[in-house]
């Protein structure tokens, strides 16, 4: 009987939900290094390399110790898959690096040398088949392999505080730059004012980020920044919410909350893009990002949402199937 490779899955960050659940798929272990520096003020760019130097040295490590077969590598940081792929070199072992939705952009792609690790890792693992055709044409030295996020169960989450019990939107943000927070924020004003539902817009995520944007509708009614939360209480809200909004300007991006969102078989409304037009041809109200359509938007998911909900469970089971065929097709390429 053939023994199965041991792998291992290295990831820089706090935590990520991706690594966490394609691993036990993989059956491999986990680690998240997680940084010694955590002041991110205006002195983090002469400490980080410091962070980036422990992580290393963490990292190889580890690998030393635990003697992987294959190294699952999450990108970005760059640094990270570097560090992993310098291991593999010497010790003669297969390295796969994990590209998430700015492992192509800069400064993560400019690091020097970081371009000729990925030409020789065994597979890059991009997220959705618009970005692979993108970047295939760009980089046709690098072996991509389109392995999106799994879709995983939700359904199964109670109610663990009251504050999740009444009927609201979800709104999932990371107050980053790609979430055109201000226009959707505008919009459920407009919606709010010409309707006067009964219903409330919670806001996931650390908005000291864009604290200005807190400032200007924290005491807005039907809007309520909920600031970070963990997961028991985040899964919690998201498993009862009357809907979930997600929004993003980046026209390749495969959310994770969209994917959530299909696994808790909530309908969604979120951005008006190839690729969750491809995702959700099905379960969910598309909207560009502007005021106004997303005023309309959250009309026309009040009125269709008993159709979103059975479409949803539709998609769920052609989703997770189309996983499990994607799935199957790279443990075959593995070897």
């Amino acid at each position: 009987m053939a023994v199965s490779p041991k792998k291992v899955f290295i990831i820089w960050n706090e935590y990520n939900r991706r690594p966490d659940i394609l691993s036990q798929a993989l059956k491999c272990e986990r680690i998240f290094v997680k940084r010694i520096i955590n002041n991110r003020s205006v002195f983090w760019k002469f400490l980080f390399w410091f962070d980036y130097l422990y992580k290393a040295v963490f990292t190889t490590v580890y690998l030393i110790l635990k003697n992987p077969d294959i190294v699952f590598a999450q990108s970005p940081p760059s640094f990270c898959p570097m560090v992993c792929w310098i291991y593999c070199k010497i010790a003669k072992r297969m390295i796969i690096i994990d590209g998430h939705n700015n492992a192509f952009e800069k400064p993560w792609i400019s690091v020097p040398l970081y371009r000729q690790v990925m030409e020789r890792s065994k597979f890059v693992l991009v997220h959705n088949e618009e970005l692979n055709r993108t970047l295939t044409k760009k980089y046709q030295n690098v072996n991509f392999f389109v392995l999106p996020d799994r879709i995983f169960h939700l359904n199964s989450v109670d109610i663990v505080n009251q504050d999740s019990a009444g009927k609201y939107f979800l709104i999932i943000a990371s107050f980053a730059a790609d979430e055109p927070l201000i226009e959707l924020l505008e919009g459920i004003i407009l919606f709010l004012t010409q309707t006067g539902e009964d219903i409330e817009f919670k806001i996931t995520g650390n908005y000291k980020r864009k604290i200005n944007i807190y400032d200007t509708y924290k005491e807005v009614k039907g809007i309520k920044f909920l600031g970070y939360i963990d997961d028991t209480r985040y899964f919690s809200y998201f498993n009862n919410a009357f809907g979930i909004i997600a929004l993003t300007t980046r026209p390749m991006v495969q959310q994770c909350a969209a994917i959530e969102a299909i696994g808790a078989q909530i309908p969604i409304i979120t951005s008006d893009n190839t690729t969750n037009r491809r995702i959700f041809f099905k379960g969910a109200v598309l909207t560009n990002n502007y005021r106004i359509e997303i005023k309309d938007a959250i009309n026309t998911f009040i009125k269709t949402n008993s159709t979103l909900r059975k479409e949803m469970e539709e998609l769920k089971l052609y989703h997770a199937g189309e996983w499990e065929k994607k799935f199957n097709g790279f443990l075959t390429a593995l070897g």
